[in-house]
């Protein structure tokens, strides 16, 4: 998906389980009840129950296909959804598409979803029911209704192609979900970007992924920020929110540094050059006895060795990835909001720092490993030791893939 995207939707259950979305459909006509506008493939715009703002997108799996990481989302949480895209956006890149749409997106964030009478007036809805406000007015969860008040799922999407100079041809805020599945309305075309799962792909485990979205879920990252009449008073309270979360935490600020990093992370490292080095002889060692055999098999630590190091790789190539998601996923986020940006800068900063001195140390151990079993394979020990050779090079550019986009990725985050 691309920035400006539509995403459609309606979700499964019976009528009693949601029955809010069902009224949607019964009062506005068509068959969806939601509207979502995609700032990035993870990262979508929305007004629902918790408020108006950005949701980070939890991924159900994540496939590593041609060296490219295909972040997928499983779709059966809804029993309907259409994902539609307007023709002239084609033409427009992702970059210019978001300098509109992120400062548009800013300005509604952290507001409350309107009220209910408000949208039945705009939406010209229940027009004829007795006692229509007072039994709107039981369904809101608080009054005043013009407190902090944003605007409903669809007449953002409305809203936010005005703003793209792409306008619907009613108001926003007459616009329900179904009208935008309607051309005549919305200009908008029914696209279909899904794929099928690749039961070959290597496969990454999506929760280091989703650990962020799991920090910034909706009910605390905008529904307890909707209490704020300001997106700058929003900002202050995140920051006061983290730290109040490390004291709770039992983690002093201190400790986010790199200065505070527990003393025991040398050790550590210096046992596993230990472990690697020996393991390195002992490989030497079985593939010198087994040299001479030509009927015998690869060993089966020799063949164990050679799965861990790929499984590290499989680890590596989603941390690579993973990273440079979120890095863009900062960028947009965080950094514009020049507060939250002061506040979290410095820490992410060091922790990339800290992050790379461990991933060179690792690298420093594997490449001594690597050198070891190159001079015991030019000494001609090749039937046994060649594969593991090969392994540990392939594990070496994953970790200098690794060092290297961590690198851009803290100047990212700090230019």
């Amino acid at each position: 998906m691309r920035p400006g995207d539509v995403i459609l939707t309606y979700p499964a259950g019976m009528p009693w389980d949601v029955w809010e979305s069902y009224a949607i459909t019964k009062a506005c006509g068509g068959p969806y009840s939601h509207a979502i506008l995609v700032l990035r493939p993870t990262l979508w715009f929305e007004s629902e129950d918790q408020g108006v703002g950005q949701t980070l997108v939890r991924v159900d799996r994540i496939e590593i296909q041609n060296d490219k990481a295909h972040e997928l989302k499983c779709l059966d949480p809804w029993a309907r959804h259409k994902v539609l895209r307007h023709p002239e956006a084609e033409a427009r890149s992702d970059e210019e598409l978001l300098s509109v749409l992120i400062p548009a997106t800013n300005e509604l964030s952290f507001r409350k979803y309107p009220s209910f009478i408000r949208i039945a007036d705009d939406l010209h809805i229940l027009e004829y029911v007795p006692l229509r406000d007072a039994l709107l007015g039981l369904a809101d969860e608080s009054v005043p209704f013009d407190v902090n008040r944003g605007l409903f799922c669809s007449e953002v999407v409305a809203y936010l192609y005005g703003k793209l100079g792409l306008p619907f041809s009613k108001k926003p805020e007459q616009v329900c979900p179904s009208d935008i599945l309607n051309p005549d309305i919305s200009h908008l075309k029914v696209i279909e970007p899904y794929c099928e799962s690749n039961p070959t792909a290597r496969l990454i485990d999506p929760r280091i992924f989703n650990q962020m979205s799991e920090q910034t879920f909706r009910k605390v990252f905008v529904g307890q920020l909707t209490q704020y009449t300001t997106v700058s008073a929003a900002i202050t309270h995140v920051a006061q929110r983290a730290t109040e979360a490390a004291v709770r935490a039992g983690v002093p600020e201190e400790r986010l540094t790199v200065a505070g990093l527990p003393a025991a992370i040398p050790e550590v490292l210096t046992s596993l050059r230990d472990f690697c080095m020996s393991t390195s002889k002992f490989i030497i060692a079985a593939a010198e006895r087994l040299n001479a055999d030509s009927s015998s098999t690869l060993p089966d630590s020799v063949k164990e060795g050679i799965r861990v190091l790929e499984v590290s790789r499989d680890a590596l190539s989603g941390s690579t990835a993973n990273l440079a998601s979120i890095t863009a996923t900062y960028c947009e986020v965080v950094k514009p909001n020049a507060p939250l940006h002061q506040r979290w800068e410095p820490l992410l900063s060091d922790h990339f720092r800290h992050s790379e001195h461990i991933v060179n140390e690792h690298l420093k151990i594997v490449i001594m490993l690597n050198t070891d079993l190159r001079k015991a394979l030019d000494r001609g020990i090749g039937t046994f030791l060649a594969p593991f050779v090969t392994a540990t090079e392939q594990t070496i550019s994953s970790f200098a893939e690794l060092r290297s986009t961590m690198t851009e990725c803290r100047n990212k985050i700090q230019t």
